[in-house]
């Protein structure tokens, strides 16, 4: 209640995970009300929506195993929050805090510029094994959780001439696919 009365969101959800067995011990769900009050509406844990950020783990777990880069690796992000990667710009949310960071700081920094460069540089060739990936973290199935209306995931396609690379690269930082929080929280807690 707190964090949403300081950011005045439109609506959030709390989920508490035992990450060993991911076993769900507590949620909570929390809308809007026209006149700026909270209250439990909905299950916001199982609505399907793009994953942003969260989706990168997904990202770097899928090139660390791929090999295609290690996590001491360096990549090139630019200073001015946006580069050219592949044939789209890729932008930021901030400016990273050096134009060269590792792998590893390109997850910390959450840099779409740099997971979307790690994804192209492992998948350019072969877009639609980023979903090879993604569905080996069962981000493509339906959630296993034991409620009702459970949505099924839902990712963009790679496999139409034209729309491989841009999707591809929106996919790696959490575009282009949906899903709810329960899932990628599910998923997230069996990729550890």
């Amino acid at each position: 209640m707190r964090m949403m009365m300081q950011c005045e969101g439109p609506y959030g959800t709390a989920i508490v995970m035992e990450t060993a067995t991911g076993k769900i011990k507590a949620m909570a769900n929390l809308g809007r009300r026209p006149d700026g009050s909270y209250w439990e509406d909905d299950n916001y844990a199982l609505r399907a929506t793009e994953p942003g950020s969260t989706i990168k783990l997904a990202t770097l777990l899928s090139v660390l195993e791929k090999g295609t880069s290690k996590i001491d690796d360096k990549v090139e992000v630019g200073g001015a929050g946006r580069l050219q990667v592949g044939s789209k710009i890729v932008v930021d949310a901030e400016r990273s805090p050096r134009a060269v960071l590792t792998v590893k700081e390109c997850f910390a920094h959450s840099s779409n510029v740099g997971m979307s460069k790690l994804a192209y540089k492992a998948f350019a060739q072969k877009p639609a094994e980023l979903k090879d990936y993604l569905h080996k973290f069962h981000l493509d199935v339906r959630s296993p959780i034991d409620l009702t209306n459970v949505p099924r995931p839902t990712m963009a396609t790679l496999n139409q001439k034209g729309s491989d690379e841009g999707n591809m690269l929106w996919m790696s930082f959490g575009y282009g696919l949906q899903g709810s929080p329960l899932h990628v929280g599910i998923i997230q807690c069996n990729c550890q």
